[in-house]
């Protein structure tokens, strides 16, 4: 009895010891296994990265081949400019003192010839013929030479007569003259004509009284030049411009009713001169 019970011990004993085994191999298994994945992942990851510095070195390889490309032309370049330096300096040297020698050598024949009988002899035949072709020109020269005197022209017109009712582009008849050097303004017509081409200075002045305006246009050959305009909506009012004018000989100048003023009125006294046209040549051309 007690040897049948101590095998059923034994067996159960090698039992439990071949399950224990059979665990263990089992575990260790596993552990295996999960070293080579991790290892497997770290030499992917390895070569991944050795890729990317094969390529990086690739490129690095490149710029290398290129900066030494670059290296060798400037090189070249500078062996090239060292030697044009030198052929200049080498050049240049001897012009300068090629140059330098004749230049002392003139220096020392002008010393010379100025020291001979011969150059001083020439200096004073030299002198003679100066002073006598100078004397004849003096002598020949005595056509008094004629004095050219631009024509005195200079004008000044008022209004004297008050125009009651403007028509279109009328042309201000100024009937008063103060000034008419030249004759060069024609009262029958308003118009002055310049009589030579030069600068004239020219102004116009322009007067309305209270409630009332005027603006008339100054003209060219019937083109307009400018305007001038007096506003009086709150008291008596003038306006006044001066300024120079290139005139041709022949050219006309006049005032006219600006367009939309026709209809007003334009005041003209004998008194004050409120309404007047003048101008002046200031040089002939």
């Amino acid at each position: 009895m007690f040897a049948f019970l101590a095998l059923i011990i034994a067996g159960l004993f090698l039992q439990d010891s071949v399950v224990n085994a059979d665990l263990f191999k089992e575990d260790n298994l596993h552990y295996v296994l999960t070293r080579l994945d991790k290892l497997e992942q770290k030499v992917e990851s390895l070569q991944v990265e050795n890729n990317k510095l094969q390529i990086v070195d690739k490129k690095l390889k490149e710029e290398n081949e290129i900066l030494k490309e670059e290296n060798r032309r400037i090189r070249s370049r500078l062996r090239t400019i060292e030697k044009q330096n030198a052929m200049q300096t080498s050049y240049f040297g001897s012009k300068l003192q090629t140059t330098h020698e004749h230049n002392e050598e003139i220096q020392r024949y002008t010393h010379k010839l100025h020291n001979t009988k011969e150059h001083k002899t020439k200096v004073v035949d030299d002198i003679a013929k100066e002073n006598y072709h100078y004397k004849r020109l003096l002598i020949g020269n005595t056509t008094p030479v004629p004095t050219v005197t631009a024509p005195k022209v200079a004008f000044a017109v008022q209004l004297t007569k008050e125009i009651t009712k403007l028509g279109t582009h009328q042309i201000i008849e100024y009937d008063k003259v103060l000034l008419n050097d030249g004759n060069g303004y024609d009262v029958r017509h308003g118009h002055f004509t310049a009589p030579i081409k030069g600068v004239y200075l020219l102004s116009v002045i322009v007067y309305t009284d209270r409630h009332n305006d005027i603006h008339l246009d100054l003209v060219k050959n019937g083109q307009l030049i400018t305007s001038v305009y007096a506003n009086g909506a709150t008291d008596n009012a003038s306006s006044t411009i001066v300024f120079p004018i290139l005139l041709q000989q022949g050219d006309m100048v006049w005032l006219r009713t600006h367009q939309g003023d026709e209809g007003k009125v334009l005041v003209g006294v004998s008194q004050f001169m409120l309404n007047a046209f003048t101008g002046a040549l200031l040089y002939a051309l």
